[in-house]
Order: C-alpha cells, then structure tokens, then sequence
C-alpha cells in the first residue's frame, strides 16, 4: 500500500555524520510498522522539534548573559516563559503530559512545592514585604521550575551535544563581551541599556598580569563569569566535544579576566585530584576513583562550614568577612524564627534591612538562604538533590557540583538558573543518557539505517 502521510519525520544521527530522513508510519502486508530510535535504553520515536531546541538555546544562553537586553527593553526571560508555556499547553492538549519518572526529579519538585509553599508564611511575618522585589524572585523560581518541567516531559528527546553546542555558543558570545570591555567599549552602547555592571574593581584582590579590573561581561559578576567558565571546561571533558581543546582554552582566559577567589581554588583541587587519578591508573593499570570522597568532602565542608565559623566566631573583626558574617548571623536568626518552612522569598532581605537601616541585600549564602526562606525541610531536599549526584561517581560532574556548592557558600543563587540546569539536565545526560547508551544501541541504528536503505528512497519522495 506504501507510505501513509509524511506526518513523522525522524533524523538519524550516527556521530554527527550520517543524517537520514525517514517517515515513522510505513503499511506492509504483514501489518503497521512503526521504526523506533532507541536512546538511553528507551525506545521512542524521535522528531527535531525547533520550539524545544530553542526553548533550550534561549534558556541556555541567557544563563550564560543574563544582563544581554535585546534593543534595550526585551529582557529574555520573557519569551523563554512564553516558549515554555506553549511547550506545557501543547503536551496537556495532545494529552501526552508525562512527567519523567525519576527519583531526582520527585526531589526537585518536592523541593520546588516547598519553595513555593513557604510564602504562605509571609501573613505571619512582622516586617514589610517588598513587593517590586517579591515578585522578580517569584518569577524566577517560576522560570526556573518550567525548565524543570519541560525537562520531564521532553529529557528523552533532548540531544546533548546539541546542549554542548548551544553552552559553547553562549560562551562565546559572553567572551566576546568581556574582551570588548577589557578594550575599555562599554556594553550599554552595545545593546541600548547601560543599567548594569560589567565589571567590578581589583580592591583586595591580587590580579594576574597587572589587570586592573575583574570582568564580568554579560554575566553580570566576575564571580558568575568564572563559574560559568568552569561549567564549560568540565561539561566539554565530560561529552568530549569536538571544539573541546578551544573552549577549555578560552575558557581559562576568561578565568583569568574574571578571577574568583572562590571558584580558582575549587578549580585548581579538582585539576589536580584529576590529575591524580590518572597517574595513578597510569602506574596501576587500575580504575582508582580519587574524585567523588574528596569532591563529597570538600562539598559538606563548605555547606557546614558558616555555621562553624559563627560557633566560632572567626570573622568577628576581619573586615573582608565582617559584614557577611552578619549576614549570615541574621539569616540564622530569621531560621530559628520559622524552621520549619520559612519564612517566605526574600523574607530575609526585609528582615536584614530592619538590622541595618534599610539595607536591602541577599544573604550571599545560598544555603542558609533557602534555610531562612523556605525552612528545613527545603533545605534538606536542596542538599539531599546535590549529594544525590556524588553517588553516580562520574568525576567531571562531581567537579562541577563542588564548584556550584562552592560559589554558592558566598553567593546567593537560588533564582539563578545553575541549579536546575545542572541537578537536572546535566546530572540525567551524565548518568542515564550516557552510561547507559550501549553498543547494541548503535548497532540499532545501523540496521534501521540499512533497513530504510532497502525501502528505497523513491517512496518517500
């Protein structure tokens, strides 16, 4: 009877070269055939579906260049949100609204619903909500959950070296930004709106080759930028891409231009624990896993290590750290208000404020801010979502775990989107995607390909 519509069409790829369009719905006279692409031990049917890749490419590229405005106005969380939406709605009304079944996932949401929950605890404060700001952090915890979301429903037909890909061009694109600055052009000029910071001075810190500003770019912080940097050096070992040697090396420039005291040490504890271990295969012959206990170490030391110093009272006097260390008291004491669940986003920005004559400021604890926020029990899952990851031993992503558990003990990034991208999209490619594709995988593809071979390319025309 021959082929009915060309309602399904597939790409198949075999490394990047071999791409063969095929229609999924093929009448033979022994019955319906249906051709199948198996990925991650799955089968499903696969079709390039723009409106994800550029949900993905958007969402991806903002995380890397969160202060590019288009035109000055359009501020890009806004038709990501749009993209997402539409991505949710068509699921619901092709009534394939399938959440992953996953034990990481069920954490995030969990963690999620308490987030949002602990707003509830707002009605019982005693200070002023600040609304303006209230509703940015709601948004983005907003933003940042749809990802979750749309990650569920469509992980299965995510590739990841498409996400290399779209990392790598949002890098590039922050690079170029950053080497426009140190050329003393300034951004605003760029994009028609100068209301942000794209660098920030040298005071206290020791700078290489005698630069005389830490850059930041579209990242908005050098701090960012440097995080940013490492993710792209990992996740290019990680999925081996073939740009991998390039990107590495812009990316230690941009470590170089961006200098985190926070982030450079992390970095330089994981290269030489790599290091480490491949020496040691080198003269074993042995698989020795030298990353994930000293990763997992380093990883509750840094999460415990405030509340130590407060015990302790380290700081008191230090003046680098003095101010911190009373955010951090306060944070603490705001948790001892509502452990429980909270005291709802931003809680601690109106309750800092009251201690210190109006100085609305985040907590720059990630940690103890959802601790103070949203209470215990999202704590908990937050720290149970990233010691989760250690278990898997994948070396490159427990590296870029510490550095997120790193950067997040002197910043406050719950409405960044770095935790969900990493927690989810990069944890399920590394772990599921990747470890588990096997050999017979590929030899499926091949005799697909060669099954559609002796189809004849006549039928689908």
């Amino acid at each position: 009877m021959g082929l009915l519509g060309y309602n399904k069409s597939v790409t198949y790829g075999f490394y990047e070269k071999i791409m063969v369009k095929i229609d999924v719905e093929y009448i033979a006279h022994r019955g319906f055939v249906q051709i199948y692409y198996k990925k991650c031990g799955k089968k499903m049917a696969i079709k390039v579906k723009t409106l994800l890749h550029l949900y993905l490419f958007l969402f991806i590229f903002y995380m890397f260049n969160r202060e590019f405005v288009l035109g000055g106005v359009l501020d890009l969380r806004f038709p990501i949100l749009l993209l997402g939406v539409i991505i949710l709605v068509q699921a619901v009304l092709k009534n394939k609204f399938f959440l992953k079944k996953d034990k990481n996932f069920f954490l995030i949401n969990m963690f999620f619903l308490f987030v949002f929950f602990s707003n509830i605890m707002w009605v019982f404060n005693e200070f002023t909500l600040n609304s303006d700001a209230f509703i940015v952090i709601i948004l983005s915890a907003v933003y940042n959950y749809m990802f979750v979301l749309v990650l569920q429903l469509k992980i299965d037909d995510i590739e990841m070296n498409k996400i290399v890909k779209y990392m790598n061009i949002a890098f590039l694109f922050l690079f170029i930004s950053m080497l426009l600055v140190l050329l003393n052009f300034e951004l605003g000029y760029l994009i028609g709106h100068s209301d942000f910071r794209w660098y920030a001075s040298t005071e206290n810190v020791n700078m290489p080759f005698g630069l005389t500003r830490r850059i930041s770019g579209f990242a908005e912080d050098p701090n960012y930028v440097s995080f940013l940097a490492t993710m792209i050096i990992f996740v290019n070992l990680r999925f081996k891409h073939r740009k991998m040697k390039i990107m590495i090396f812009l990316a230690l420039i941009a470590l170089l231009l961006s200098f985190s005291r926070t982030i450079t040490p992390v970095l330089i504890f994981s290269i030489l624990a790599l290091l480490g271990e491949k020496i040691l295969k080198a003269i074993t012959s042995k698989q020795i896993d030298m990353i994930t206990f000293p990763t997992f170490i380093a990883a509750i030391s840094f999460i415990l290590a405030p509340f130590f110093l407060l015990a302790l009272n380290v700081y008191t006097g230090m003046s680098t750290m003095d101010l911190r260390f009373l955010m951090w008291d306060n944070a603490v004491s705001l948790f001892l208000n509502n452990p429980l669940f909270g005291s709802g986003l931003t809680s601690f920005r109106s309750y800092f404020s009251l201690q210190t004559v109006g100085w609305f400021v985040q907590s720059h604890n990630t940690f103890l801010t959802i601790l103070s926020e949203n209470g215990l029990i999202a704590w908990a899952l937050f720290i149970l979502i990233l010691f989760n990851q250690f278990k898997f031993k994948d070396k490159y992503h427990s590296c870029l775990v510490l550095t997120f558990i790193a950067i997040s003990f002197s910043y406050d990034i719950t409405n960044h989107p770095y935790f969900v991208f990493i927690s989810a999209l990069l944890c399920y490619a590394t772990i599921y995607c990747e470890k588990n594709c096997t050999e017979e995988e590929v030899k499926f593809n091949l005799d697909s390909r060669q099954t559609l071979e002796l189809v004849g390319e006549s039928e689908f025309q």
